[in-house]
């Protein structure tokens, strides 16, 4: 008499009435679609026998089934995933973290019924709290999307940013800060050891501070030569719009760009090729620290800046922060000479 299709996110139920073909649409988990598919064979069963009059108005109205509004994990992140705006990188993120949410409490679970701490729990022993207070910022936008309050989450003991040093005491490449020095070296051992693609890579994050994936965004037509500029593409939104930098080309690397504007992209879509490229050509020397990769330059070309007195402000702009109170947190220990300067000046 009458069946049921899932159209998407959600559910038709097609039959016939009076000799002609309908079709409700019903939202809700396949269970409630089916609740309202019986509904609609006991109403039809009714109208047949004589035991209900006509219906006057249109048969979802007469019908008077409203789907419940479905909680369920699953329908939720459809929800959310499909409606949101963010950067690509932004968005794989989140649904990497959907993917742990389904796989450990399972896709029919009801959002509101989340033991939250015993994830939390499970993930403490695998990852960092920083890691964890990220998955909950989205699992927080879950319970937003659904119009569901937010309930209460567990508090995470958060291990702090390790200090920055240099390459010679730090254990960890990716707090190293490398001297100017140590910069030209590096160069000089990734232009010997390492293909040119990565050898012109490592030239460019050193003069410009820019992301690694923000280099495998540079395409022909951001590279403006007559103005000697390059526009970068940054992986945040504002107001859901993409957001851009334009920085000065420096003399350093205005031959390789000129050799490079042929391409597109100029460099290569993956990161995972220059992270790779990069760690075989650094092996077996004094870079080859656990960590160390690209942002090793990021970090050191801003923090030199700062320490020679660049404004802030400039540095924020070079580095693409939202804000220079994200430069101050992330490169404070720039300024510990110039604090300890200033108290004994006091």
């Amino acid at each position: 008499m009458a069946y049921l299709q899932r159209q998407g996110s959600k559910w038709t139920i097609r039959f016939t009435f009076k000799g002609k073909k309908k079709r409700i649409t019903v939202g809700g988990s396949k269970k409630q679609a089916s609740n309202t598919l019986k509904a609609l064979e006991g109403k039809l069963l009714e109208l047949e026998l004589g035991l209900a009059t006509d219906m006057n108005s249109g048969f979802s109205d007469f019908l008077q089934v409203k789907p419940k509004a479905s909680y369920s994990l699953n329908a939720i992140i459809h929800k959310y995933l499909s409606g949101v705006q963010l950067a690509e990188s932004t968005l794989r993120k989140y649904q990497q973290h959907c993917e742990r949410f389904l796989s450990h409490f399972g896709s029919e679970a009801d959002l509101r019924e989340l033991k939250i701490d015993s994830y939390v729990s499970m993930r403490t022993s695998e990852v960092s709290g920083n890691t964890i207070k990220k998955e909950l910022i989205t699992l927080r936008n879950l319970f937003k999307s659904a119009g569901l309050k937010e309930p209460i989450f567990p508090d995470l003991l958060i291990r702090r940013r390790e200090s920055f040093g240099s390459l010679r005491d730090s254990s960890n490449g990716r707090c190293v800060l490398l001297s100017q020095k140590e910069v030209g070296e590096l160069r000089q051992i990734v232009r010997s050891f390492g293909s040119e693609l990565i050898a012109d890579a490592v030239d460019v994050i050193a003069f410009t501070g820019m992301r690694r994936s923000e280099l495998c965004r540079l395409k022909p037509e951001d590279i403006d030569l007559e103005n000697n500029s390059l526009k970068i593409t940054e992986s945040k939104r504002v107001h859901g719009q993409i957001t851009h930098r334009r920085l000065p080309i420096h003399p350093q690397i205005l031959p390789l760009i000129q050799r490079r504007v042929v391409s597109s992209p100029l460099f290569t879509h993956s990161v995972h090729t220059l992270t790779a490229g990069l760690k075989k050509a650094i092996r077996g020397t004094k870079f080859d620290v656990k960590g160390f990769g690209f942002h090793a330059l990021r970090h050191s070309a801003a923090s030199r800046l700062l320490a020679e007195g660049v404004p802030v402000t400039a540095v924020a702009s070079i580095l693409g922060h939202a804000t220079p109170q994200t430069t101050l947190q992330v490169y404070s220990h720039a300024y510990a000479k110039d604090v300890l300067r200033g108290i004994k000046l006091l």
